[in-house]
């Protein structure tokens, strides 16, 4: 697990830094938003690709000193192996270091969907207005237009206004139409799981200013430049959105602002795309798993056996396979050559089994105190009655009125059911009575 860590970090790392060096200030930015992308996949599975190498292992004849090495060397040091392990502390360092991974990853986890639920409840409590399958959502703060998937977030005063000037709504439909909120999804669920990892945020910061190179090249097709600087600096010192979602405002950068005015040069762009091939190359022969495909040729036996004591000398365990290699090494040579196997080995006789460790008891559940929910129902009413007499009948529909309406009947219903109750419990007071109902209110204007 260390080894892939290591391996991915290091694969990662270089991927990056050949971005901020040679392709960053280039303007082929789609091409960057897929090389960042595809950077971070490769360097993740990188480790798992297998290369297999052919080794040459001399071998000559077989004796005695092969066969005890296989059948009682081997033997001894897996029973060992087997008696530390089972005699270990669970209480180990790797126990730690997953528990205080397991906790963080939790509590991050928890922070990811908060932030979801958070923009999801705004996009369901605001006024929208859709148009070209994007959804303006009408939010009373004071906010700097941002986006999330299809749906954009306004000041709702200022968009009814006509205050928002056409290139801010039009960058942000850029981030909608290329589908920017997936590539941030995506690097946030790996900022996660490899909390542990600084090049996971720089990565995040990459992919972000890349969408707003992105963007600023669309809208500046069909706008002025110099305009659109002074544009992007007059929301400075605004602040920015959730994490979560692309922002007018986000990245406001020096290097945003020189790429606005960069020309796009084919004879710097080519050879820096064409370069990627053989890095990428280069990078899985030093990053994937090797292995060793052995060609066993007439030498001397006895440097095998050095090979092998010498892993042993070095803390390295053996394997199975090693053992099961030595020993059709041996039948191969025994058939071969015609040579009589050495007698076997006397029988080992194991030490006892350590003593299991005690278990307590677990302790009692703890008691919980039974929590009388709160009753909101009157609150909830008076709401449904203030956001319905809030509504102009001159400045909205029928539709509009009659669908708050029935949410204030709603309300009112749940107050006369639980006036109802025959328990014994203390009646909630009788509710006011209803506001005037639509046609009312459209007949008197108020």
């Amino acid at each position: 697990m260390i080894l892939y860590l290591i391996k991915s970090g290091l694969c990662l790392a270089i991927l990056l830094g050949i971005y901020v060096l040679f392709l960053e200030r280039e303007k082929m930015h789609r091409f960057n938003r897929y090389f960042l992308l595809f950077s971070l996949v490769f360097g993740l599975t990188v480790p798992f690709i297998t290369l297999e190498q052919t080794i040459t292992i001399p071998v000559k004849q077989l004796n005695e000193q092969v066969y005890e090495f296989v059948v009682t060397d081997y033997t001894a040091s897996s029973f060992s192996d087997s008696a530390e392990a089972s005699g270990s502390n669970p209480l180990s360092l790797s126990f730690l270091w997953w528990f205080a991974y397991i906790s963080i990853t939790g509590f991050l986890i928890i922070r990811f969907m908060s932030n979801i639920s958070k923009l999801i409840k705004a996009i369901k409590r605001n006024r929208s207005i859709s148009k070209d399958k994007t959804s303006f959502i009408l939010v009373e703060d004071e906010i700097v237009p941002h986006s999330f998937f299809t749906a954009l977030f306004v000041n709702k005063k200022k968009f009814e206004k006509g205050a928002i000037h056409a290139n801010v709504i039009a960058h942000e439909l850029v981030h909608i139409k290329q589908f920017h909120s997936l590539d941030i999804l995506f690097v946030e669920i790996l900022r996660i799981v490899f909390w542990f990892n600084p090049v996971f945020y720089f990565y995040k910061k990459a992919i972000q200013l890349n969408h707003e190179f992105i963007a600023d090249e669309e809208v500046l097709k069909s706008s002025n430049p110099v305009l659109y600087k002074k544009l992007v600096l007059s929301y400075l010192n605004q602040d920015s959105s959730s994490m979560m979602t692309s922002s007018f405002n986000l990245s406001l950068t020096k290097k945003r602002l020189q790429m606005m005015t960069t020309k796009h040069n084919k004879l710097r762009v080519w050879p820096r795309k064409l370069m990627i091939a053989p890095l990428l190359i280069a990078l899985v022969f030093a990053f994937s798993e090797k292995t060793s495909a052995q060609d066993i040729k007439e030498a001397s036996i006895s440097e095998l056996v050095d090979q092998l004591n010498t892993k042993l000398d070095d803390g390295k365990s053996l394997t199975k396979s090693d053992s099961e290699k030595l020993r059709s090494l041996i039948r191969k040579l025994q058939k071969q050559k015609g040579l009589m196997p050495p007698p076997p080995p006397k029988e080992m006789t194991l030490p006892p089994p350590p003593p299991k460790a005690m278990t307590l008891p677990p302790p009692p559940p703890p008691r919980v105190k039974k929590v009388v929910p709160k009753d909101n129902s009157i609150k909830n009413y008076q709401i449904a009655v203030k956001r319905y007499m809030d509504l102009n009948p001159k400045n909205v529909s029928k539709k509009e009125l009659e669908s708050s309406y029935n949410k204030v009947r709603s309300a009112y219903r749940v107050i006369v059911k639980k006036s109802k109750k025959t328990d014994g419990s203390k009646m909630p007071p009788p509710p006011p009575p209803l506001p005037p109902t639509p046609e009312n209110r459209i007949k008197s204007g108020n």
